[in-house]
């Protein structure tokens, strides 16, 4: 068999669709949710990103990075924090 033949049986053999490594259990806010309840559902939740709903449809994806910023632009003495935690949600989180 060709190396091409061999990658196209591999990715056939191995290959996994969105649906079966999907979250089916979505958690979600509305577009009038303030930065801090984002901030505090992430933190509780252990996630990175929650997407934005209005009327049932997905608007949007608010990162970790994205309320801290807005916390930030309204109260500048928290740039150094916002530098630190900015970096935080870059890495994975640790296991429960």
């Amino acid at each position: 068999m060709r190396p091409r033949e061999l990658a196209s049986e591999y990715v056939n053999e191995h290959a996994r669709l969105v649906a079966d490594v999907l979250t089916t259990d979505v958690l979600t806010v509305a577009e009038d949710a303030s930065p801090g309840k984002i901030a505090e559902l992430m933190g509780k939740h252990r996630i990175k990103r929650i997407s934005v709903l209005n009327n049932g449809r997905i608007t949007g994806l608010v990162s970790c990075a994205d309320p801290i910023r807005a916390l930030v632009s309204v109260e500048p003495d928290l740039r150094g924090v916002s530098r630190q935690a900015t970096e935080k949600c870059a890495k994975p989180f640790a296991p429960h």
